[in-house]
């Protein structure tokens, strides 16, 4: 799934993982394709990112985790 270019197969994907409270996954899918897209595809991506930080509080050891990965990917 990673060379996939389809966005909404990948946002599916990881709505599933994060309904299943498979967390890891999901923010994993994310962020592994998260530069190979441009523009809007990428800024669709860093919304749903937000609204499963949200979702899980900023509290949350995976919140603090995968925010912590998503700056350093979305800065380098």
């Amino acid at each position: 799934l990673k060379n996939s270019n389809d966005i909404e197969t990948i946002i599916n994907l990881s709505e599933k993982y994060f309904i299943n409270k498979e967390y890891d996954n999901s923010f994993n899918l994310l962020l592994d394709v998260y530069l190979k897209f441009k523009d809007k595809k990428r800024q669709k991506i860093k919304d749903i990112l937000i609204k499963y930080f949200n979702a899980l509080g900023n509290d949350n050891e995976k919140t603090k985790f995968f925010r912590k990965k998503f700056s350093s990917i979305m800065f380098s």
